[in-house]
């Protein structure tokens, strides 16, 4: 099992044969057409094996996730989604969420919650709001292909407040950072959930907005084609 302050390189180095072969795989399948179904099963069963591995050397094992998705090639890494979306969405997430989203109500009044309760609270709704829309309308400037339209600050401003809702990696963050404080990790999830439905609200005002307003472009694009 994984022991605080402990390291096993066995583990560690099994991890990274795994992940090489789980890299070779993903070179191949981008390159076949048929048997795709047996290379991706493959490749499940290297990922969850790579996630055994990389949990039990006593490192955190969020980190094999991040090697299998950087060691996926693109048009690979579309393929798999594909396949394995509907029961990542209909299967898993449920049941991550099920298991991380234990909501204790702290018995304390609004002016006795931390600032740390209020800071989660802020950065869903506001921080994701800011850096989404900054970083994202920079990176539009800087990365513009020749001949090729990119999104307006506004598209960017819509998605960034969708970015505000935060449920799985916000939890997960709450809980890696507050561990060994179980009274503010117990107002940090608290803190996600409300951020978050903020969030929703938000989002739910400013896309029906933006749609309000493509509608109207499309239906005076269309008057105006049949006069």
């Amino acid at each position: 099992m994984q022991r605080a302050g402990h390291t096993d390189f066995l583990a560690l180095a099994g991890a990274v044969v795994v992940l090489a072969a789980f890299w070779l795989l993903g070179r191949r399948l981008q390159r076949v057409e048929r048997g795709r179904g047996l290379l991706i099963a493959a490749l499940v069963v290297l990922g969850v094996l790579a996630w055994w591995l990389v949990y039990h050397s006593g490192v955190h094992a969020t980190i094999a996730g991040v090697a299998l998705g950087l060691l996926l090639p693109r048009p690979s890494g579309h393929t798999v989604y594909e396949r394995v979306e509907p029961f990542s969405n209909g299967l898993v997430l449920p049941l991550f969420a099920f298991a991380s989203a234990a909501v204790v109500v702290p018995d304390v009044g609004l002016g006795e919650l931390s600032p740390t309760f209020w800071a989660v609270v802020l950065a869903l709704p506001v921080g994701k709001v800011i850096g989404i829309t900054l970083f994202g309308s920079v990176a539009t400037r800087i990365f513009r292909a020749p001949g090729r339209t990119t999104l307006s600050f506004g598209s960017i401003m819509t998605v960034s407040v969708l970015g505000g809702i935060g449920f799985t990696v916000s939890l997960l963050m709450n809980e890696l950072a507050f561990a060994r404080n179980e009274e503010i990790l117990d107002e940090g999830v608290l803190a996600v959930l409300v951020g978050s439905g903020i969030a929703m609200v938000a989002s739910a005002v400013v896309v029906s907005l933006r749609a309000r307003r493509y509608r109207g472009r499309r239906e005076l694009s269309e008057a105006e084609s049949t006069e």
